[in-house]
């Protein structure tokens, strides 16, 4: 059998399950969800307004927190606002572009951030090992090329995986024939 070059799919989104099989706990998971949304929101801002405020914060150290506050409001607000809205309309679908846009994102901003919180482990060994030319070595000019060059390695790591992810066949009518098959027998 011989996989085909294209997504096979027949139809353009997916229809995801799960919240639609209990509708009396849409409304508090949707009031649950948007709280924590929130909450992460305003707990991110605030420690990026905060280490602004206040200079004794301006070190490198509060910068690569800043870019980390960054990547995690960042990070929830890339699939929490959907979430949000299938559980308020309850239209549990979503366009296959849509998904893989979704994904790309998530999977950027979450390899940006395991990328981030190496450059801040590389930056308290810097701290520890040389505390008196840390502040030469780590510059303003150092961070921001370390962060600017995490983004990009992310970002660019994850587009094949995207891509490749985006060109396999999801709908095929044997394959959704094989699960029902298999729901149904077993």
């Amino acid at each position: 059998m011989t996989i085909p070059d294209k997504n096979q799919s027949s139809n353009s989104g997916f229809n995801l399950q799960g919240f639609s099989d209990y509708p009396e706990l849409q409304i508090p998971l949707f009031c649950l969800f948007l709280l924590i949304y929130l909450l992460t929101l305003l707990a991110n801002v605030l420690i990026l307004i905060v280490i602004y405020q206040a200079s004794l914060l301006h070190i490198p150290m509060y910068f690569f927190l800043c870019n980390l506050a960054f990547i995690d409001i960042c990070t929830s607000s890339v699939s929490q606002p959907k979430l949000l809205s299938m559980l308020s309309s309850r239209d549990n679908t979503i366009s296959f572009s849509a998904c893989m846009t979704q994904l790309y994102f998530f999977l950027s901003l979450a390899c940006s951030e395991f990328v981030s919180l190496t450059v801040m482990a590389y930056d308290r060994y810097v701290d520890i090992r040389n505390p008196l030319s840390y502040l030469t070595v780590m510059n303003r000019r150092v961070c921001v090329l370390l962060a600017i060059t995490s983004r990009k390695f992310s970002f660019s790591a994850t587009l094949a995986h995207t891509l490749l992810i985006s060109h396999l066949p999801f709908c095929r009518p044997w394959a959704v024939y094989k699960v029902i098959q298999y729901v149904c027998v077993y």
